[in-house]
């Protein structure tokens, strides 16, 4: 298999610099030039969410929410029990 052109060194550290910022990986202690993957504690779905929300939505869940719902179809009583479900769950681990 031929290999393309490669990316230029600066490239490939600006590429890893906003990983490491954005936590996906972290530099080594001992060898400032190696990176390995961050451990994960959220899934990178929540993740993604969670960036979607703070850039477009100013961090509000219930209006990103908001614009997803008015987005569809009207909802069934099956996603509507569900979405209920999930805010009683959250109402419930509130002190």
């Amino acid at each position: 298999m031929a290999a393309g052109p490669q990316p230029a060194d600066s490239t490939v550290r600006t590429l890893l610099s906003r990983l490491e910022r954005r936590g996906m990986v972290v530099r080594s202690s001992d060898r400032p030039a190696v990176y390995r993957p961050a451990p994960q504690v959220r899934p990178m779905s929540e993740r993604a969410m969670r960036d979607v929300i703070d850039t477009f939505y100013a961090g509000s869940a219930a209006s990103a929410a908001t614009a997803l719902l008015g987005l569809s179809k009207p909802l069934t009583a099956a996603d509507r029990a569900v979405l209920l479900a999930a805010i009683e769950a959250m109402d419930d681990d509130q002190p």
